[in-house]
């Protein structure tokens, strides 16, 4: 099992096994805890001088242990965060990863590409609301309608940059480039 990989909440566990197992780089499961306190709380106390990479909405109230993290770079969605003495790293996703999947949706619509994808094909509520309660429900989790969702949203960009940002962080966890990963958004 990924122990240090550390996603806050079940719709963000699923989207990151999701994501790693595409790119052949999933260990198991990762390290699901519930809100952004308790990742940073387990980054803190359990992994010290290991590595960490921490998966969180971007809430008003960020935890204390966050102030010991510097920003490496963002897209619309995401930022990415090292901790200035540690090989700890947050992935921030802004505002919430309910409402990113949701955008991602939405951007391949409405975009001149041909990848069109209908929330009713993978048995899922096509309004904001009722989408993001499916998404708190513990079932996301496992969902396999997310999962197949996830699999056609790869495409995006920002989940592309996601997805290619976690795959890297697995593959050079201590030897992880900064440079690399700017390039990467």
């Amino acid at each position: 099992m990924s122990k240090d990989i550390i996603p806050e909440c079940y719709i963000d566990t699923a989207l990151v096994e999701s994501l790693l197992s595409l790119c052949g780089a999933l260990r198991g499961g990762v390290n699901h805890q519930k809100g952004c306190n308790t990742v940073a709380k387990t980054m803190k106390e359990k992994f010290g001088e290991s590595f960490a990479l921490g998966v969180i909405d971007e809430d008003k109230r960020q935890p204390k242990y966050c102030e010991n993290f510097g920003e490496i770079c963002r897209s619309e969605h995401l930022s990415i965060k090292k901790h200035k003495d540690r090989p700890h790293f947050l992935v921030v996703v802004r505002p919430a990863m309910d409402r990113f999947i949701f955008d991602c949706v939405d951007d391949l619509n409405n975009s001149a590409s041909n990848h069109q994808i209908n929330l009713s094909d993978y048995d899922l509520p096509s309004s904001f609301e009722e989408f993001k309660s499916e998404c708190k429900r513990v079932a996301s989790k496992q969902d396999p309608r997310f999962r197949r969702l996830f699999s056609a949203l790869r495409t995006h960009e920002e989940m592309k940059r996601l997805q290619d940002l976690l795959c890297y962080l697995v593959q050079n966890s201590y030897q992880a480039d900064l440079d690399h990963i700017r390039r990467l958004f």
